[in-house]
């Protein structure tokens, strides 16, 4: 009678209590495991694969098949949560990395740019590649307006500013009287 039935309710109650603190450990684990994984690219189908896996397994310690049901049902909602905060950091870190590597590539031609020695046909054709990227870049949302101004400003202003710096060192190492008269200085006793 009631006895039984009470203590039914007393396992499907602690059973449930288990399973949702395995759950809870088990995904935190999970979750801090990604936080730190460089591989992001695959984020989505492991972190799915896991899981499952997770909730599977804590399942097996609900005796009662109803509330075992039961309680993948509601966990199932608690996964996908779980792996769509996975996955939108792996995309947050892969366009972070893009960013960085479209960073790089323009500061990359930015040196080009602003090196004396660079044929001026090099040169145009490094700007002319600095604005394709950004181009591109802000067309697919990997860059906000401001960070494409910001790295417009790097590839060009700055570069042209560096190139106009580098053409007067290297005037003043290989003829400072050529310097100076460029500069518009008066040389010494003028």
């Amino acid at each position: 009678g009631q006895a039984g039935a009470d203590i039914a309710n007393q396992e499907r109650a602690a059973d449930v209590a288990a399973a949702d603190a395995a759950w809870l450990k088990g995904s935190l684990d999970i979750g801090n495991r990604f936080e730190r994984d460089g591989d992001y690219a695959t984020f989505d189908k492991r972190v799915s694969g896991e899981t499952q896996a997770l909730r599977d397994e804590i399942a097996k310690g609900i005796r009662d098949p109803q509330t075992q049901q039961a309680w993948l049902q509601q966990t199932e909602l608690k996964r996908i949560s779980l792996i769509d905060a996975v996955k939108d950091r792996g995309s947050a870190l892969s366009a972070d990395n893009d960013r960085s590597k479209l960073t790089e590539s323009i500061t990359s031609l930015a040196e080009l740019i602003a090196d004396p020695t660079t044929p001026q046909v090099i040169r145009d054709a490094a700007r002319a590649n600095i604005d394709q990227q950004l181009t591109v870049a802000a067309g697919s949302a990997l860059l906000t307006p401001s960070q494409a101004d910001a790295l417009r400003r790097t590839g060009f202003e700055v570069a042209n500013e560096n190139l106009a710096i580098n053409r007067v060192k290297v005037d003043i190492l290989t003829d400072p009287q050529r310097a100076l008269t460029r500069l518009g200085i008066p040389a010494a006793g003028d």
